[in-house]
């Protein structure tokens, strides 16, 4: 399961053009800016979720620029790399489930959809998320 970039003319879901080589996993690197896209969805209404769309046209691409600039000067502050909380195991034990998260993987991941974000304010196109 994955979640995948592309940019939309409007909000055409038919005319996605892939941005290759960004993209979300159900990992660590997602969960850790999970607190971030749930702060976009109060702010513009629009979720990145794993297995949802969401689109950010306009305005909301600042917003998710801003939002992904603060959490890029976050995560240069962090160690090499940290656990991160992905989920709770409920069987055979109940126990929470972390991922190792890489601070430079995670700040080449945040660069990426940064610059997809900046491609498609300049084309003046819908960046999108699609989730499976």
């Amino acid at each position: 399961m994955s979640l995948v970039l592309g940019y939309l003319a409007g909000f055409d879901w038919k005319s996605i053009e892939y941005v290759p080589d960004i993209y979300f996993e159900d990992d660590g690197y997602y969960w850790h800016l999970h607190d971030v896209f749930a702060e976009l969805h109060r702010a513009t209404g629009q979720y990145i979720d794993l297995y949802g769309t969401a689109a950010f046209a306009d305005t909301q691409i600042e917003t998710l620029q801003s939002a992904l600039l603060d959490a890029r000067n976050a995560a240069i502050q962090q160690p090499d790399s940290w656990d991160v909380h992905v989920g709770n195991q409920t069987h055979p034990v109940k126990q929470p489930l972390y991922r190792t998260v890489n601070r430079d993987t995670l700040v080449s991941l945040i660069n990426g959809v940064l610059d997809a974000a900046t491609i498609a304010r300049e084309r003046d196109l819908t960046l999108a998320f699609w989730g499976d």
